[in-house]
């Protein structure tokens, strides 16, 4: 089993309904970029609104485990601690945006710069924090400079919307 699922906040009236990747979940030891898409998604998880929320997210990463219990909320738990860089990518590239779909959700948010290339019918949503493995080519290792312009950047470019919250 890749996940399961805990519904709460279900009304008889189907409201909207969007989906948030919490990829970044799988690192139970954070980095900036980690941590401030937890804050980011804690934030709109207990802010009140007028649309439900399904979040993909590893309960094990300090603060998530909370989100099971918050009204409109669908928390599905995916095991990404567990999982190496090369499984949780392809998650992402061919699993999310498909069960996103099947929830009802309207569009996925991706926090930390990958999105899949792949849309199955849903569209995307993805923060850029930089673009540095362009720019500061030897700061990243070949291999992750390969996967940013290969796997990352094709999918950014197939996404609705971009959100840059840095200048690099």
């Amino acid at each position: 089993m890749l996940f399961r699922s805990n519904a709460t906040g279900n009304t008889s009236t189907r409201r909207k309904r969007i989906a948030l990747n919490g990829r970044f979940s799988g690192t139970l030891k954070p980095t900036g970029t980690q941590t401030v898409a937890f804050y980011l998604y804690d934030a709109i998880l207990r802010t009140p609104r007028d649309f439900d929320i399904v979040v993909y997210a590893d309960s094990r990463f300090n603060g998530v485990a909370a989100w099971k219990n918050l009204p409109g909320v669908e928390f599905v738990e995916v095991p990404f601690s567990e999982w190496g860089r090369a499984k949780a990518q392809l998650w992402e590239q061919f699993v999310v945006s498909r069960d996103a779909r099947k929830r009802g959700c309207a569009v996925v948010h991706h926090p930390l710069t990958t999105c899949p290339f792949f849309r199955f019918g849903i569209q995307h949503i993805v923060t850029m924090h930089d673009v540095g493995f362009y720019e500061y080519p030897e700061g990243f290792s070949t291999a992750f400079r390969a996967y940013l312009r290969y796997v990352c950047a094709p999918g950014m470019r197939k996404a609705e919307r971009l959100v840059c919250v840095s200048d690099y």
